[in-house]
């Protein structure tokens, strides 16, 4: 199951050049970033990434220092589109290992994420998996165009060195801190970004509009029932929540939480009927509401 996530998902991830800071590295290759990432400002110190259409990254700029929350896919130089829209040293932060989260990793020296999801971040970048990966990009792009030589250069560029990051800990960006707490469900390792200052939520893939917990790595359901109540009363003093996968500005609203909770109260009574979709041609069961799906395992 976890091949065909990293397949099918990424699609192309680490065709990305950057300048890097490992001189005993090269980064090069003849992709930039200009078709892959579009950029929209929800105010002025924070920007919404959206990199066609396949995952969503954020660039959070404090006084002192800037936070890019999630990699993204990797199919543009995410580091240096962020040079680009801030002169602030720049820290990589991911909301958990999911190939759609990290694939921009490997433009930094070292990231920062919860050591849970260490597995599946480290099976996503076995040379192996990542030269699939690729392929699968090139062939299904018309765009795109690496010689073998290129390919296997970018499926052996090594990762960034992961950092421990844990509920509790504090990104101090200057004026600005980032919180960091604990929900998993979605992966074992996921976390949320609490932005006080902005009242805003940068939730990853654990608080949107379509809930993936059907994947292998995923937790029991009741995991993610009981993260996700227990994080409710965080929320009170913020406005908007900001997901991995969010193409407005205006991300969703705090009630979305509470709509989520009523949703999983009825799943759990039963009083909701389930169907299935088709994901990669695997048939997974689905809980369809107006505001919020759910895919779970079989």
């Amino acid at each position: 199951m976890r091949k065909l996530f990293y397949l099918s998902l990424v699609c192309g991830l680490l065709l990305s050049c950057g300048d890097g800071t490992n001189s005993k590295v090269d980064r090069s290759c003849p992709m930039g970033y200009d078709k892959s990432y579009q950029v929209e400002q929800i105010d002025s110190t924070t920007w919404l990434i959206n990199e066609s259409d396949m995952a969503t990254i954020y660039l959070v700029a404090g006084k002192e220092k800037a936070a890019l929350i999630d990699a993204g896919v990797g199919t543009g130089d995410i580091r240096r589109l962020a040079g680009s829209l801030t002169t602030l040293p720049v820290t990589m932060y991911n909301t958990h290992g999911h190939s759609d989260h990290i694939g921009g990793d490997y433009l930094f020296n070292e990231v920062y994420m919860s050591l849970a999801d260490t597995l599946i971040y480290n099976d996503f970048f076995n040379p192996e998996n990542r030269r699939q990966s690729i392929k699968h990009f090139i062939d299904n792009n018309k765009d795109f165009h690496l010689t073998e030589e290129e390919i296997e250069h970018l499926a052996n560029t090594p990762p960034a060195k992961v950092k421990d990051l844990k509920e509790g800990d504090v990104i101090d960006l200057g004026g600005r801190d980032l919180e960091v707490v604990d929900m998993p469900g979605h992966t074992a390792g996921s976390l949320i970004f609490l932005d006080r200052a902005h009242k805003f939520i940068f939730s990853g893939d654990v608080i949107n509009v379509q809930m993936w917990m059907w994947l292998e790595e995923a937790l029991p359901l009741e995991v993610y029932d009981n993260a996700i109540r227990r994080v409710r009363p965080m929320f009170n003093e913020f406005e908007r929540i900001y997901n991995g996968h969010e193409r407005q500005t205006g991300g969703l609203a705090i009630s979305h939480v509470d709509s989520i909770i009523s949703h999983l109260d009825a799943i759990k009574a039963k009083r909701c009927k389930v169907d299935t979709m088709d994901v990669w041609g695997n048939k997974v069961p689905c809980y369809t509401f107006n505001d919020w799906k759910i895919l779970l395992k079989k």
